[in-house]
């Protein structure tokens, strides 16, 4: 009986060691997934949180950089008050630094303007608003994205930002050799619009600027504050964050150049690029030109077309010569009747075969294909192009 009974291994036994063993590894699998999910979105609601905290530093950064040129700028004009009946003895330089405080567009810098790609990413990306959906830190970020918006919007239309004189006024002014080419003239020109009330009353704003400016850098940084004790991300996290998103960019694939650049410059003429889909491109170069025949600026285009494909980081462009086209566009400009004959003239000398021909030779001599490295940022919206001799070129998608 003793022997029988240790033989027998009851049939209930083995039942539930077997489902007690199944249950145990389907709990520790799903588990096991469960945490890693939950890391996983923890991680990326980090970094999600970390972009926008970046974001918001670089606008404070940004909006002291226009508190700090509005200070500038009002030091100098008020300079020119007080030798308002000498202008002529201050130097040039402090002259146009007046000259561009009161001129609306006289002053244009990539420093002074707010940066809203990643606004534009996190609004358009599901999965970054899904990561911060459900944590106290999304309601802020709402709230500083409404916040910079309306700041953008008070320097564009809010009564204390407007200044003396418009812009086409300024462009009207800088047109006049008797303002652009004398000094003797800009300063006349400067007396007359400091003295004007206009001139008056926006110099009698500045006050109320400047704490407009110190109150949002305080509103703005109180905010980024509480985003990082809601996040709990330290000041270390984030200096390595932005030390690595800094240059975090890649090399274009074919699918992100799809469409029309404009090349980021200061020079006296626009760039564009324009690839489509077909891998064929159009180029073209914008030129604004003056001259003593009539006032205003006439513009001259130079096109080119040609096909392209990416290798490996870089761009290359297959330029067709015989689609080089020069065109003039007469709109911008006025002259009086009888100089028409002249102004024609100059016009078909500008966009002249001759001109033509000589951008053609340029091609035939040095070979049609240019290759250029690419970069492009996060967002697909900047793109990096580097020469053969390290020179780059910064564009921005139109």
């Amino acid at each position: 009986m003793k022997n029988n009974k240790k033989d027998v291994n009851p049939w209930w036994m083995q039942f539930w060691i077997a489902v007690l063993g199944t249950s145990i590894g389907v709990g520790l699998t799903f588990m096991v997934s469960g945490l890693l999910e939950n890391r996983s979105r923890q991680q990326a609601q980090r970094q999600a949180a970390m972009m926008v905290i970046d974001d918001l530093d670089k606008s404070i950064a940004t909006l002291r950089a226009i508190q700090q040129f509005e200070e500038e700028y009002f030091q100098a004009a008020q300079l020119a008050l007080d030798h308002i009946d000498d202008l002529e003895s201050i130097p040039d330089t402090t002259l146009n630094k007046v000259f561009a405080y009161l001129c609306e567009g006289a002053a244009i810098s990539s420093d002074l303007e707010f940066d809203e790609s990643v606004e534009k990413m996190y609004i358009g990306t599901q999965d970054i608003r899904m990561n911060l959906s459900d944590v106290p830190f999304a309601h802020n970020v709402e709230e500083f994205y409404k916040s910079r918006s309306m700041m953008k919007n008070i320097q564009e239309s809010f009564a204390f930002w407007a200044k003396p004189v418009s812009k086409e006024e300024m462009v009207a002014a800088m047109l006049d050799t008797n303002i652009a080419l004398s000094v003797k003239g800009l300063s006349r020109y400067l007396k007359d619009v400091l003295q004007s009330s206009p001139g008056k009353v926006y110099m009698a704003r500045y006050p109320q600027r400047m704490s407009i400016y110190t109150d949002m850098i305080d509103e703005w940084t109180n905010m980024n504050e509480e985003n990082k004790f809601l996040m709990n991300i330290t000041d270390r996290e984030m200096e390595a964050f932005a030390k690595a998103t800094s240059r975090q960019i890649r090399p274009a694939r074919a699918k992100d150049l799809i469409g029309k650049w404009e090349l980021v410059s200061a020079d006296d003429h626009a760039q564009e690029q324009e690839f489509k889909s077909d891998h064929t491109f159009t180029y073209r170069e914008i030129y604004q030109v003056p001259s003593l025949l009539y006032t205003g600026k006439a513009i001259l285009t130079v096109s080119l077309d040609g096909t392209w494909e990416v290798q490996k980081d870089s761009l290359i462009l297959f330029f067709d010569p015989a689609s080089c086209r020069l065109t003039t566009d007469l709109n911008q400009i006025s002259y009086r009747e009888e100089m028409k004959e002249q102004v024609q003239d100059y016009m078909r000398i500008l966009a002249s075969e001759e001109q033509v021909q000589a951008i053609k030779n340029n091609f035939i001599e040095n070979g049609s294909r240019r290759a250029r490295a690419t970069n492009i940022d996060l967002a697909g919206n900047r793109l990096e192009l580097t020469f053969s001799d390290n020179d780059t070129q910064h564009y921005k998608k139109n």
